[in-house]
């Protein structure tokens, strides 16, 4: 099971990366596939364990 804590954000501003991240590896999921998957899914984890203390 992966765990979100692997991602440590600590500012604004690597959360923030971590979004553009995001959108990044989805744009690029059809064309590489399976590669890029489980990176996609650590930062989508990430992205929501620290949804609440980054978005407000």
């Amino acid at each position: 099971m992966r765990q979100a804590q692997d991602l440590l954000v600590t500012t604004q501003a690597q959360y923030e990366r971590l979004e553009l991240e995001v959108i990044g590896l989805r744009d690029l999921e059809p064309l590489l596939g399976s590669p890029q998957y489980d990176r996609l899914q650590d930062v989508e984890l990430a992205l929501k364990h620290y949804q609440a203390q980054f978005r407000r």
